[in-house]
């Protein structure tokens, strides 16, 4: 018979062998473990420097990346993350809400199904307005100018929704824009209502019950009506997307599972099964494409993923939330202060807008007044003006020609090459402006 000093001792031995786990993980890294899913920026380790060390900050730096690199630490977030959910049905990921039977949402899409975000009917007609101006001005210069609205979970599975946060308003933005872009005839595709519509007839599921954005399935529905549309707008023929069938699969595709892995659990919530289609592009013989400049959230990237590009469109420049700017999908061509919205628009022969609900309120981030402020009022900013003479330096330093004329003209006005150059593309950008 053990004896109880013996199990005192053995608990003791227990409990500082879990406490020193960490510690012999953090020096021989013996157990492999998952990383955590999300969007954050981990912390660096700092250098020792004396200011550092008498100021204060190495100190508070080491220990910010010492939290976050302790051994076995993804194990006890996961565990921490799992016992919310048990307990509580709460997730630990900020702004995911656990709904009936497991379906995960993010709160922005239940606030916006409610209409606590609405911005109020008379700033949704001015919008309205200043699309269906800016729409017919772009048709001038034969860009076509679309918007879409991509459907909002809380909107497709109401149902699901905790009772506590249901206060459905008469309101929203969404019924809002609705209304009033079909009554301006704006150039506009309801992908919500249409999704909505199939629910109970379609086959498979076009919303995911632990993801935030349409299935991948349902984003191949919506660029082949991307594409009909275009056509229909435009009328050119497009090299059209074919669908040959679909599969079913328990390992889902990003993103049809990217809150449930967001929530970084141990044990997962066991997600629908869901449809991905096989497919293919016609071939472009005999085809037109078209230069798309698509303005978005994060649903834009599901277009990118389905191979529009170079399949269907030449091009797809994505201004995502109207700020970072990726081009065909690949690695961002810069920020908004290094290119211009308006600019970049000339380029194109689509401009599209598309929105998820929970973002209607911000519609277009920003782009729906600069672009209507530059091709309808003609107010070119200062900021614009000094991107025009930044290229015309660069046109005027590459040509070989205009730089000997330039080089006579300074000789004459005994000033150096380089003022007239200066001189030169201001007097560009004005006579560029002025017209």
């Amino acid at each position: 018979m053990i004896k109880r000093e013996h199990i005192t001792r053995y608990l003791l031995l227990l409990v500082m062998g879990v406490l020193l786990l960490p510690l012999f993980q953090e020096s021989t890294s013996i157990f492999s473990e998952r990383p955590l899913k999300g969007f954050f920026t981990p912390a660096k380790s700092p250098i020792v420097k004396l200011e550092n060390w008498w100021d204060g900050t190495f100190q508070d730096s080491f220990e910010l990346a010492h939290n976050e690199q302790f051994g076995l630490r993804n194990a006890f977030v996961r565990l921490h993350n799992q016992c919310e959910y048990e307990i509580f049905k709460r997730a630990s990921t900020s702004g995911v809400i656990v709904g009936k039977d497991d379906y995960l949402y993010e709160i922005s899409y239940i606030k916006a199904y409610n209409g606590e975000d609405f911005i109020g009917e008379p700033t949704i007609n001015e919008m309205t307005r200043k699309l269906k101006i800016l729409q017919d001005t772009l048709a001038k210069r034969n860009i076509t100018l679309i918007v879409a609205i991509a459907p909002g979970k809380a909107s497709y599975f109401p149902e699901y929704i905790p009772d506590a946060l249901l206060s459905k308003g008469k309101n929203t933005n969404y019924n809002s824009f609705n209304k009033s872009l079909i009554a301006a005839s704006v150039n506009y595709i309801n992908f919500s209502q249409w999704f909505i519509n199939q629910k109970k007839s379609s086959l498979v599921p076009l919303y995911p019950k632990t993801g935030i954005h349409w299935s991948n399935y349902a984003a191949n529905l919506a660029a082949d009506s991307l594409i009909g549309y275009i056509e229909s707008k435009r009328g050119i023929d497009m090299p059209s997307l074919k669908r040959d069938g679909f599969y079913w699969s328990d390992s889902l595709i990003i993103p049809d599972d990217d809150l449930g892995l967001a929530m970084n659990l141990l044990f997962p919530i066991h997600p629908l099964k869901m449809a991905y289609p096989w497919y293919d592009f016609e071939k472009p013989e005999n085809k037109t494409k078209v230069r798309m400049m698509l303005i978005s959230d994060s649903f834009g990237w599901h277009l990118f993923g389905i191979g529009l590009v170079p399949h269907a469109m030449s091009t797809i420049d994505f201004w995502y939330y109207n700020q970072q700017i990726y081009h065909a999908g690949e690695k961002p061509l810069g920020e908004e202060q290094d290119m211009n919205a308006c600019l970049e628009t000339e380029r194109n022969q689509v401009v599209l807008i598309l929105s998820t609900e929970p973002n209607l309120s911000k519609l277009g981030w920003g782009y729906i007044d600069e672009a209507y402020n530059y091709f309808v009022l003609k107010q070119i900013s200062q900021e614009e003006k000094k991107m025009l003479r930044a290229d015309f330096l660069t046109k005027i330093k590459t040509d070989k020609t205009l730089l000997s004329v330039l080089k006579l003209k300074a000789d004459s006005s005994k000033i150096t090459l380089d003022s007239m150059i200066q001189l030169h593309a201001t007097y560009m950008t004005d006579q560029k402006t002025r017209k």
